[in-house]
């Protein structure tokens, strides 16, 4: 996969779309890992409900630094908004 959605809910349950499974906050960088590309870099859609605390948006961002430090590659975050 070349690109991945994490999902985090109010209730601070987090999902990857791809993965169609909820994830614990620890198991998050290893679900990411799986579902890269390891050939070609991607992006992470980062989905969060605004009342999500940044620290755990801060969370994937770090995830995503590591997976990109442990493989050589150059996958993307980005953070999706639903328009008012």
């Amino acid at each position: 996969v070349k690109n991945v959605e994490v999902h985090i809910s109010p209730d601070l349950e987090f999902y990857i779309t791809d993965a169609k499974h909820q994830i614990t906050e620890e198991m998050m960088k290893d679900e990411i890992k799986k579902l890269l590309d390891p050939n070609k870099d991607g992006a992470v859609l980062l989905r969060s409900d605004k009342s999500v605390p940044v620290q755990h948006i801060v969370n994937v961002l770090d995830a995503v630094n590591t997976i990109n430090r442990e493989t050589g590659r150059n996958h993307k975050v980005s953070l999706a908004s639903e328009a008012k």
